[in-house]
C-alpha cells in the first residue's frame, strides 16, 4: 500500500446525530498504567508504548503531573491501541517542536481521549498525529504543531494530523496549526483526512496552510478531506489559506472531496484567496450535500470570488443562514453553485458582498437553482425560485444566543419572521434543545427562530 493509499475501513457504529465511532478490536486488551511524566524509562508513556500490543490500552488517567515534553523524539504506537488521559485540560503532551508526537503504524484505529497533543513537528504530513489508519478523538486538543516544508517540491500535508482513514472528532479541538511550504504545496492546515471526517461538538480553528512556491498551491486552512465530511454541532472558524500563485489558495475553512452534511454548525471568519468559507467537490451525491441548521457568516476571498460556500456538488441548503462573507471579484460572494442543481429551502442568503457588484448568489454552467420560502436580497442574473423575497434580513451580528455555535438573531422587524417552512421536519433551531424550530404560525426563515420576546427592534443590540 502507498504512502497516502486509503485503508480498508474498519466496522462503524452509529454514536450520536449522524457521528460514526470507530470500532477497533478489544478481546484479550491489556491496560498498561503511564506512572511518571519522563521521556523514557519505566513507568513512562514511551516505555508503556514499546509494550504495548494491538487492542491495549496505555491509561495516563492517574497521572499526577499536567506535561510531559518529549526530547528524544515521536511515540510509535501499535495498530489498534487507546490512549486515554484524565482529560484535555488536565495533561499536555508536548512534541518539543522536535518530531511529531504520535506515529500510528497499520491501518487499524487509533483511539484518543482526555488529552492535549501540542507542539509537535512532522516532516511532509502530520504535525503531532501521522497515523496509516484510522483516528478516534474524544476529548482531545491539538494546538500549535506544525509541518513544514523547506526543502523540496512536495506536497506538505495536515499541520495538526494526517489520518490515511477514518477522523472521527467528538467534542474535541484542533486549534492553531500550521502546515507551510516554501516550494511546494501547502494541504491541510488542520488536518488532512484521506478518508472520511465526522465531528460533533468539536471545533476546527485558527489553523493555517500557506504556500510561497511561485507555482505551488495551498489547500484547506482547517480541514481537507478527500471523502465525507459531517459536521453536528461544529465550528469551522479562524482558519487561513495563503498561496502566491492564482488561485491564491482555496478553501479557507475546509475542502470536501465526497459528499458534505453541516447540520446546526457554524462556519465563519476563514479566508482564502479563493473560496473563503467551505468547498464542496463531491459532485452528484445522492443523497446530495446538506447545510442545514447552519450559519455560514463572515468568510472572505481575499483575491478572487466566492466568500461563503463553493459547490461542484448537488446540494440542498435548508434552514440556513448564508451572510456577511466577502469575495474580492464579483461572481457569488455568499453561495456559487456549478455544474448540479441546488435545492434552497427556507434560508437566508443576504448581506454579501464585498466586490462592486457582488450578488449573494452566483450559478455556473449546468447549475440551477430551486425550492422555496427563501430570501435572497441580490440574486443577481441568477434565476432563484419565484417566492423568493429580496430584502434585508435584518440580522444582529453573529455571536453567543445559545447552544453550542454562534449564530445570527433575527430583529423583530425582520422579513424572515414566519415566512419560512420546516421541510426537513426540524425539532430544534440551530442552537438544538429547547430553541424549537418552529415558533409562531410558521417556521423563520434562516438558522434561527425568533422566540416571543423578539428584542432588537429598535435597531439597539
Amino acid at each position: 500500500m502507498s504512502r497516502f493509499a486509503r485503508p480498508p475501513m474498519p466496522a462503524l457504529r452509529p454514536l450520536a446525530a449522524g457521528v460514526l465511532l470507530l470500532c477497533g478490536a478489544t478481546a484479550g486488551a491489556a491496560t498498561i498504567p503511564v506512572t511518571n511524566c519522563l521521556n523514557g524509562g519505566t513507568g513512562s508513556l514511551r516505555a508503556a508504548a514499546q509494550a504495548a500490543g494491538n487492542t491495549d490500552v496505555i491509561d495516563l488517567g492517574q497521572l499526577q503531573c499536567s506535561l510531559i515534553t518529549l526530547t528524544t523524539g515521536r511515540i510509535e504506537l501499535p495498530s489498534f491501541v487507546t490512549v486515554q488521559g484524565p482529560g484535555s485540560g488536565l495533561l499536555a503532551i508536548d512534541g518539543n517542536a522536535y518530531d511529531r508526537v504520535f506515529q500510528h503504524t497499520g491501518a487499524g484505529v487509533l483511539t484518543i481521549s482526555g488529552l492535549t497533543l501540542r507542539n509537535g513537528s512532522g516532516f511532509l504530513s502530520g504535525g503531532c498525529i501521522y497515523s496509516g489508519g484510522n483516528v478516534q478523538l474524544t476529548d482531545v486538543a491539538i494546538r500549535d504543531c506544525k509541518v513544514v516544508g523547506i526543502a523540496g517540491t512536495s506536497t506538505y500535508r495536515g499541520g495538526g494530523l494526517f489520518v490515511d482513514g477514518i477522523l472521527a472528532m467528538v467534542g474535541s479541538h484542533v486549534d492553531g496549526n500550521r502546515v507551510y511550504s516554501s516550494l511546494g504545496n501547502a494541504v491541510g492546515g488542520g488536518a488532512y483526512v484521506h478518508g472520511d471526517l465526522t465531528m460533533t461538538n468539536s471545533t476546527i480553528s485558527g489553523n493555517r496552510a500557506d504556500s510561497v512556491a511561485s507555482a505551488g498551491f495551498a489547500n484547506g486552512g482547517g480541514a481537507y478531506v478527500t471523502g465525507v465530511v459531517d459536521a453536528n454541532y461544529s465550528t469551522i472558524d479562524g482558519n487561513t489559506v495563503a498561496a502566491l500563485a492564482s488561485p491564491f489558495g482555496s478553501g479557507g475553512g475546509a475542502v470536501a472531496g465526497g459528499r458534505a452534511s453541516l447540520r446546526n454548525s457554524t462556519v465563519s471568519g476563514n479566508e482564502a484567496g479563493f473560496v473563503g468559507g467551505v468547498q464542496l467537490k463531491g459532485g452528484n451525491t445522492v443523497p446530495a450535500s446538506l447545510i442545514a441548521n447552519s450559519t455560514i457568516s463572515g468568510n472572505r476571498a481575499t483575491m478572487a470570488t466566492i466568500g461563503g460556500v463553493y459547490a461542484k456538488a448537488a446540494l440542498t441548503v435548508a434552514n440556513a443562514t448564508i451572510a456577511f462573507n466577502q469575495e474580492a471579484l464579483p461572481l457569488g460572494a455568499g453561495l456559487f453553485q456549478t455544474g448540479f442543481a441546488a435545492d434552497l429551502q427556507s434560508s437566508i442568503i443576504a448581506r454579501n458582498g464585498g466586490a462592486a457588484g457582488s450578488p449573494d448568489v452566483g450559478e455556473g454552467l449546468g447549475a440551477s437553482f430551486g425550492g422555496a420560502d427563501n430570501l435572497i436580497e441580490n440574486h443577481g442574473t441568477s434565476p432563484v425560485p419565484a417566492d423568493t423575497i429580496a430584502a434585508d434580513p435584518r440580522l444582529v451580528g453573529l455571536g453567543d444566543n445559545g447552544g453550542r455555535t454562534r449564530t445570527h438573531l433575527l430583529r423583530a422587524d425582520s422579513p424572515a419572521i414566519d415566512a419560512g417552512n420546516n421541510a426537513q421536519g426540524l425539532s430544534a433551531d440551530q442552537r438544538g434543545g429547547a430553541f424549537a424550530r418552529v415558533h409562531g404560525v410558521a417556521a423563520d426563515i434562516g438558522a434561527l427562530e425568533a422566540d416571543g420576546d423578539r428584542l432588537f427592534a429598535n435597531g439597539f443590540d
